[in-house]
C-alpha cells in the first residue's frame, strides 16, 4: 500500500486491426529523491553566498560581473539588475589601478584598496580572490569587506596613540614601566630628564641605579604591595646624574597579565619645590615661634641674663650656628664687652674688651652693618688668634649690631666649625634676632634706669616725711622723739604679727605722719600746758581729720593714711574722728595706737611724770578689749616679755 513516484510511458499500436496501448511504469524515487537533494543544496549554497557579510563577485576573464549576493548591492548601492551592466572598472575609483584585474594577480590573500560606491562615495575594502573552473569556463571568484569601520578605528587608535605619545612626551611628570625583575623597559623624556641621563641610557637600567640605597627598602617594599596587585604611593629621594638629590612622589600600580604580575606602571612627580615651600614654612613657624618665646621672655621678665640666653639658644637652633655671642657696648668707655655666650668650649669668649671700630664686633657697630669672616681661624685679629689658642676652631663668622630706636647697645656674634653658606633669608633672621636682642638689653637697662630714679624718688620722699615729722617734733617740745620711738616699735610689732615687707614700708611712712594733722591745730591749744577745754578738744580731736585731709591728695601716701587717719579709734567704737569699731579700724592703726598710749605713758609731761613699767603694762592689759585690739595686746605684751631692752 505504499505509493512512490514512478514515470509512465504509453505507446500506442495496433495489433489486428485494433489500436492497442502498451503502458511501462519506472520507479523513479532515487531520481527525485537526486532532485530533491539538488534543490535543497541550490538552495542551501544561495543562502550562503548571499547571507556572508562580504560582498561576492562572479567576474568573467574579460572583468564583467556575471553575478553578485545580497551584501554586494548593499554595499555598493546597485541592484542586481544593474550590476549585470557593469564591469570591475566601474567600482574601481578613477586613476587608481584595477586590484586582482589578471589572472596572475588573483591572490585569496586580503589587499587593501580602495571602491566607490553607486552615490560615488570612496570607501576602504579588502578584497581577495581565486580563479575557478565552471563548465570549462574559467571565471573569477571576487571577495569584497567593507573595513570603512575598522579604517576608522585604526585611524582612531593611531590619533589616540599620537595623543598619548604627546602626552607623555609633554607632561612634567614622568612615566616608567619596569618589568617584573625590575628594569626600566619604558620612560618618557620628563622621567629620563630627573635623572639627568639620555632617555636611551635610563632605559635598561635597574631602578637600585637612581634612588639611595638607604631608601631601597621603601621602593621593595613597594613592589611587594604591586606583586599582590595593590597599589603604592611614598616619597622618596631621586638621584640625578650631577649627584644631587630630587624629592619625589611617586604612584605606582601593577601590570597584571592573566592574574600574573608583570611589571609595574608608575608616575614620577617632581615635589622639590613643594618640599621646599613645605620646609620654608615650617622654618618660618619656627622662626615665628622662636620670635614669640623671645617676646614672651621679654615681657615677663627683665632678668637680662635670663632673656639673652633663651636668645642664644634660639639664635643656635633657628640658624644652625654652632656656638653664638652677645656683647655690650659701654657708652662711657666706648667698648664692646662680653654679656652672654652659648655653645663655646672655652673661656676665650668671656674677655671679649672691644674698642669701637676695632676688630669685626667693633667695626659691625661702627657701620652698622652685618659683617661676614669667612675661614675665621686663618685671618688676623685679636679675635682669630684668642680662638686659636683656646683650640675652638671656627670656621665661619657673622656679627650683627645691635640697634634700637636707632641706639647702638652691643653686638651678637654668631659661630659655626664649618662654612654655613646662609642664603637672604637667613641673614634677614640674624638680624631680626639682633633687633630681638636689642629690644631686650634696651628695656634692661630702661629698668635699670627706673628702678634708680625711683629709688632716688623714694629716698627723697621718705626723707621729706622724715623732715615733715622731725618738723613736728620741734613744734611741740613735749613729744620731741616720740614719731622716731613708735615708728620703730610698730613696725617690730607688726613683723611679729606677720605683716609683709611692702606693707612695713607703707606703715612706717604712715607712723612717721601720725600727727601731721597737728599742723592744723592751733599753737595756743597744742602747746597749752593747762587741762584743755571741751572746745579745745574738740578742735584737738579733729587733726586726725587734718591729716586725712593734707596727704589724701598725695597719691604715693595714700597706702599710708591709715595710721594718721585711724590711730585715735578705739577697739569698742568710743574713738575719733570716725568711731570705727573693732575690726573696721586698719590693722595698722589698731598696732600704731598700743604703741603710742605705751610710749606716751612712759614718756613725761608737763602735766604729768612718767609712769612705770608695770603701771603701764595693767593700763594697757586693763584697756585690751575696750581701748585696743586684744590680738594686738597679747602681742605687744609678748614681745615686751621677749625683749626686755624695749622697755
Amino acid at each position: 500500500g505504499t505509493s512512490f513516484p514512478g514515470e509512465i510511458s504509453i505507446s500506442q499500436f495496433e495489433v489486428n486491426g485494433r489500436k492497442t496501448f502498451i503502458a511501462s511504469i519506472r520507479d523513479v524515487t532515487e531520481r527525485k529523491r537526486a532532485e530533491e537533494a539538488l534543490r535543497e543544496s541550490e538552495q542551501r549554497y544561495r543562502d550562503i553566498f548571499n547571507g556572508v557579510q562580504d560582498a561576492i563577485f562572479v567576474e568573467s576573464r574579460d572583468l564583467r560581473i556575471l553575478a553578485v549576493n545580497d551584501r554586494a548591492c548593499e554595499m555598493f548601492g546597485y541592484s542586481r539588475e544593474e550590476f549585470l551592466t557593469k564591469t570591475v572598472a566601474d567600482l574601481v575609483p578613477p586613476g587608481q589601478p584595477i586590484m586582482m584585474g589578471e589572472a596572475d594577480s588573483i591572490s585569496p590573500t586580503p589587499i587593501e584598496t580602495y571602491n566607490l560606491r553607486a552615490n560615488g562615495e570612496r570607501f576602504p575594502i579588502e578584497i581577495s580572490g581565486r580563479m575557478q573552473t565552471i563548465n570549462g569556463e574559467d571565471i573569477l571568484l571576487i571577495i569584497v569587506r567593507d573595513i570603512t569601520e575598522r579604517k576608522q578605528a585604526e585611524d582612531e587608535i593611531r590619533r589616540m596613540k599620537e595623543f598619548d605619545e604627546t602626552l607623555l612626551n609633554n607632561m612634567s611628570e614622568g612615566i616608567v614601566v619596569q618589568n617584573a625583575d625590575g628594569y626600566f623597559i619604558y620612560a618618557n623624556p620628563a622621567a629620563a630628564a630627573m635623572s639627568g641621563y639620555p632617555l636611551e641610557e635610563f632605559l635598561g637600567a635597574h631602578w637600585t641605579k637612581y634612588f639611595p640605597a638607604n631608601q631601597h627598602e621603601i621602593i621593595k617594599k613597594a613592589d611587594d604591595l604591586r606583586a599582590r596587585g595593590a597599589n603604592s604611593q611614598y616619597e622618596i629621594d631621586f638621584l640625578h646624574r650631577n649627584g644631587k638629590r630630587v624629592n619625589i612622589l611617586v604612584s605606582g600600580s601593577p601590570i597584571l597579565e592573566s592574574g600574573r604580575f608583570n611589571g609595574s606602571i608608575a608616575v614620577f612627580t617632581d615635589i622639590s619645590e613643594r618640599k621646599q615651600a613645605e620646609e620654608q614654612i615650617q622654618r618660618q613657624l619656627k622662626r615665628l615661634n622662636a620670635l614669640r618665646m623671645i617676646d614672651i621672655a621679654i615681657s615677663s621678665s627683665f632678668d637680662l641674663t635670663f632673656i639673652l640666653d633663651i636668645v642664644l639658644q634660639h639664635v643656635l637652633l633657628q640658624l644652625g650656628a654652632d656656638a653664638a655671642a652677645v656683647l655690650l657696648l659701654s657708652p662711657n668707655l666706648q667698648t664692646l664687652e662680653y654679656a652672654a655666650s652659648l655653645g663655646f668650649l672655652s673661656e676665650a669668649v668671656r674677655n671679649a674688651n672691644v674698642k669701637i671700630g676695632e676688630g669685626y664686633a667693633g667695626r659691625a657697630v661702627l657701620e652698622r652693618r652685618l659683617i661676614h669672616i669667612s675661614r675665621l681661624m686663618e685671618s688676623k685679629g685679636e679675635l682669630a688668634e684668642a680662638l686659636r689658642t683656646a683650640n675652638d676652631g671656627f670656621a665661619d663668622y657673622y656679627v650683627a649690631p645691635l640697634i634700637v630706636k636707632g641706639e647702638v647697645k652691643g653686638a651678637l656674634e654668631v659661630y659655626h666649625r664649618s662654612d654655613l653658606d646662609p642664603d637672604p633669608e637667613w641673614l634677614d633672621f640674624m638680624e631680626t634676632l639682633a633687633g630681638q636682642a636689642a629690644i631686650a638689653i634696651d628695656n634692661a637697662q630702661l629698668l635699670v634706669t627706673i628702678q634708680r630714679s625711683n629709688r632716688e624718688l623714694m629716698t627723697a620722699y621718705d626723707a621729706t616725711i622724715a623732715g615733715w615729722s622731725h618738723a613736728m617734733d620741734l613744734r611741740d617740745k613735749e613729744t620731741e622723739g616720740h614719731t622716731l620711738r613708735v615708728t620703730e616699735l610698730t613696725l617690730l610689732l607688726a613683723e611679729r604679727m606677720g605683716i609683709n615687707q611692702q606693707e612695713l614700708i607703707h606703715m612706717r611712712r604712715g607712723a612717721l605722719l601720725h600727727d601731721i594733722g597737728k599742723l592744723g591745730v592751733p599753737d595756743h591749744i597744742l602747746l597749752k600746758s593747762d587741762t584743755l577745754t571741751e572746745e579745745e578738744w574738740e578742735i584737738m580731736r579733729q587733726h586726725p581729720t587734718y591729716a586725712y585731709e593734707m596727704l589724701l591728695p598725695i597719691n604715693y601716701l595714700h597706702p599710708a593714711l591709715d595710721i594718721p587717719h585711724a590711730h585715735h579709734e578705739k577697739w569698742d567704737g568710743s574713738g575719733y574722728p570716725r568711731k570705727l569699731k573693732a575690726e573696721q579700724i586698719p590693722l595698722a592703726a589698731r598696732l600704731f595706737a598700743v604703741v603710742d598710749v605705751w610710749d606716751a605713758l612712759r614718756s613725761d609731761r608737763p602735766y604729768r611724770g612718767k609712769w612705770s613699767v608695770e603701771r603701764t603694762r595693767e593700763y594697757i592689759l586693763e584697756q585690751s578689749g575696750k581701748y585696743f585690739d586684744p590680738q594686738v595686746v597679747a602681742e605687744f605684751m609678748r614681745m615686751l616679755d621677749e625683749m626686755p631692752e624695749l622697755i
